[in-house]
């Protein structure tokens, strides 16, 4: 047995499920636009208000009379009168109306004693004449025959069917679920539609009244009556469609339809397209124009910040995630590149990596206002007025497909990337949805995963864009954060002023100066006296400069004391770090002991472990203020006996993620004085981190045959190079892989591992670095060099 529908379905489809008023227009908006229309005019009418309407029409209302015990019971006669007289007001003003707009209804003749429901009818007239939302197109306009079948098709193929048709490089279809036009109803209770394409000899006309579908609510959607049919003759040539709304549900005035339009019109189609790439739409209150307010270039030029950036799935069906930032309040530039294994991590595990592919290409571009360095701008206004635009388009990252915006995104209130959330986590925090004015652009056709919610609010919870949301995200609170926070950290000291160099200045200015001084006594005999005046004004500001100078030096030793307290803070997180990794492995090792590892092999896991822990211990240790520079205890020790406990270990997770590894030994035996803890931390954090990124880059690859290799060297003090074949850290992070905190790996990470590492390495002298340039991939380091003894030539 068929489903069958009920008419009151047509009312959740429409008045119901469309969410506010600017979200019906818009869809409305996006029809004229799928007709092929080169721009669209919606033209409010409002004579009488709804809330006038309905206090008007409030004595009309069945009354019941009660008593105090709740029953029914007649009116008094003073009740009687105080009804009939707001009855007689009603009508009076309901007939004033009527006069005014010239209906017919104004001529019959009707007693204040007239049937109410009659009254009440007329009054409905003069609401229904009296306002209206027209939306004229000049686009294809319809046929009697699309009239009929396909707009009163509830979930017509129609649009989707044209998409499918329509020539590469043609002008995108928007529609594709055939439910745009019920949004009509959510604005008023009467629709009529006139319409007829180039080809027509007259017009062609539809008016449905949308409380039918309430009044034969338990009948049959097809039983409700609603047919097209032809209207008046047509000019030739002339094609469109005009859609009249009445009954307005929503009390309308130009302030609110002001509001609205800046908010949400003015961002209907991409804003950041070029004027002749826009859809021009024409808004008019009461024959008023109502202004839509446009993106100013010079406001752009005016921005702290500017980042544009691209996903791509190529060909191949590699992926890459790239995009450039300029930091214009100091001049610098950067540029963040990630590919897969990078960005399976930054999705988080909660969505498939495969929803990377089928995500596909999107692109995205916005600038950054640091609103407590806004200026007055020539051409806009004060800062009030400046601040006033930024106010205008902030909310973040808008989302548009095929020019036309995706909403609620980047809309007043709405915080998809949930920037404010880290904000609010973090003072100071710059990069919150009230600084960024830009955009995030998909396709239809690159991002077919990508689709609307039947609501028009937000796109369907996918993974797709669940991945798309994650990435942006990442970038923001994690790549773009730092960034920010290390220029700012830089141009905070004015990029660390060397008061030594200065010093060395002064000291050679003054020498010159005194040289000179003597060079003119020679020549002007008789100018001493001027002469010495020279010296002394040089003096003082020699004298100057030292006062600076100390003063400056001093701020530096209490900069240094804020430096190591926040050392302090950086050592909990360390050991926080470094306890939580030991301690996972204590379990990993203790479940691999009791399924049978004996003998030596246990040994070397549990002086792996013992190590590591006796690290921890003595770091612990340090955590006193006075005693931030605590050292451990250095001893001689075999490297290569080192680094084979930490991979044996290891063993049975590394044959488990079929992991290949080998210690390929030195010449000679390696040797060297350390403290044993920090070495089996260096060679642990590098082995974890390599687990992962090649499990990461198993993902992409299923054919990749992981290799893992440590090549120790006598060189400089001793030392080794950590190689694995997996996705290398990409050349632009070189700078910053070593920082605290930083990382790639999206939520999972802390970005302590490789800055323990240098630590580590460079409290015994040495140095750790990236190497192997290009050994696998294009531009990506996949060595780590390890050296005991920095080398003074490098």
């Amino acid at each position: 047995m068929p489903f069958k529908v009920a008419a009151r379905a047509v009312l959740e489809l429409g008045a119901e499920l469309i969410s506010s008023d600017e979200i019906a227009i818009y869809e409305l908006v996006k029809n004229a636009f799928d007709a092929g229309s080169p721009d669209v005019e919606v033209s409010f009418r409002v004579d009488m208000r709804r809330t006038e309407y309905e206090t008007l029409a409030a004595p009309f209302e069945p009354r019941v009379y009660e008593d105090e015990e709740g029953h029914e019971r007649y009116p008094t006669p003073e009740e009687v009168e105080e009804a009939r007289l707001s009855f007689a007001a009603a009508v009076r003003e309901a007939r004033r109306r009527l006069d005014e707009l010239g209906m017919s209804e104004a001529s019959v003749e009707m007693s204040l004693a007239a049937v109410p429901a009659q009254a009440a009818k007329i009054l409905r007239s003069a609401y229904v004449a009296m306002n209206r939302i027209v939306i004229t197109d000049t686009g294809h306009g319809m046929t009697l025959e699309t009239l009929d079948k396909a707009f009163l098709t509830i979930g017509t193929p129609y649009r989707h069917n044209q998409r499918e048709r329509q020539a590469s490089g043609s002008r995108k279809i928007l529609g594709e679920k055939g439910v745009g036009r019920l949004s009509a109803m959510r604005l008023g209770s009467l629709l009529d539609v006139t319409t007829a394409t180039a080809d027509d000899v007259t017009w062609n006309r539809l008016s449905i009244d949308w409380d039918d579908f309430a009044v034969f609510g338990d009948e049959l959607v097809g039983d409700v009556p609603v047919a097209a049919s032809k209207g008046g003759p047509k000019p030739p040539g002339v094609q469109g469609t005009s859609l009249i709304i009445s009954g307005l549900e929503t009390d309308w005035t130009k302030a609110k339809l002001e509001q609205i339009a800046v908010q949400e019109f003015s961002r209907i189609s991409d804003p950041f397209a070029k004027r002749s790439e826009g859809f021009p739409l024409k808004i008019t209150f009461n024959d008023e124009p109502i202004a839509l307010r446009r993106l100013s270039s010079e406001l752009f030029k005016h921005a702290h910040g500017y980042c544009e950036g691209r996903f791509v799935v190529d060909k191949r069906g590699k992926l890459r995630f790239e995009a450039s930032f300029e930091y214009r309040l100091y001049n610098e530039h950067t540029s963040f590149r990630k590919d897969f294994s990078e960005l399976a991590d930054a999705i988080t595990q909660d969505v498939p990596s495969s929803a990377l592919r089928s995500l596909g290409d999107f692109s995205f571009q916005f600038y950054w206002f640091n609103r407590q360095l806004l200026r007055a701008i020539d051409g806009i206004g004060n800062v009030t007025a400046v601040r006033r635009l930024v106010n205008s388009w902030s909310g973040g990252l808008m989302v548009f497909r095929d020019g036309f915006r995706v909403n609620p995104y980047g809309g007043p209130g709405d915080d998809w990337l949930e920037l404010n959330k880290q904000a609010f986590k973090s003072s100071g925090y710059l990069l919150n949805t009230d600084q960024i004015v830009g955009r995030v652009q998909i396709d239809s056709e690159e991002n077919p995963r990508l689709v609307d919610q039947t609501n028009r609010e937000g796109l369907r919870d996918t993974f797709e864009f669940q991945a798309l949301k994650n990435l942006m995200r990442h970038f923001f609170t994690v790549d773009l954060k730092k960034y920010i926070d290390r220029i700012n950290e830089e141009y905070a000291g004015l990029k660390g002023i060397d008061l030594r160099a200065v010093e060395r200045n002064v000291l050679a200015y003054e020498k010159r100066v005194e040289r000179n001084i003597n060079q003119l006594k020679k020549v002007f005999p008789g100018q001493e006296e001027i002469l010495a005046g020279l010296r002394e004004d040089f003096q003082a500001m020699r004298h100057a400069y030292n006062l600076a100078r100390d003063k400056a030096q001093k701020s530096e030793e209490n900069g240094q004391r804020l430096l190591d307290l926040a050392g302090i803070g950086l050592l909990v997180e360390v050991v926080s770090h470094e306890l939580a990794r030991a301690t996972q492995n204590t379990l990993e090792l203790v479940t691999s002991a009791r399924r049978g590892s004996v003998g030596e092999e246990l040994g070397q896991i549990f002086n792996s472990l013992e190590a590591q822990l006796q690290t921890i211990t003595r770091r612990l240790r340090v955590l006193d203020p006075l005693s931030i520079s605590g050292r451990q205890r250095r001893s001689r020790m075999d490297l290569a006996e080192v680094v084979g406990d930490v991979f044996a270990g290891r063993t049975e997770e590394l044959e488990k993620h079929g992991i290949r590894w080998s210690i390929e030994p030195a010449e000679e035996p390696v040797r060297i004085q350390a403290v044993k803890g920090m070495i089996y931390q260096i060679v642990e954090n590098l082995l974890s981190n390599s687990i992962h990124w090649l499990n990461r880059a198993r993902e992409e690859r299923p054919q990749l045959r992981p290799v893992i290799t440590v090549s120790l060297d006598n060189a400089n003090g001793g030392g080794f190079t950590f190689f694995d074949n997996g996705p290398g850290i990409s050349a632009s992070l070189a700078d910053v892989v070593f920082d605290p905190f930083f990382t790639t790996r999206g939520e999972s990470g802390r970005g302590l591992g490789l800055f323990i590492v240098r630590e580590n390495a460079r409290h015994h002298g040495g140095d750790i670095a990236l190497s192997g340039l290009s050994q696998v991939h294009p531009n990506r380091f996949n060595s780590l060099t390890f050296r005991m003894v920095a080398d003074e030539h490098d």
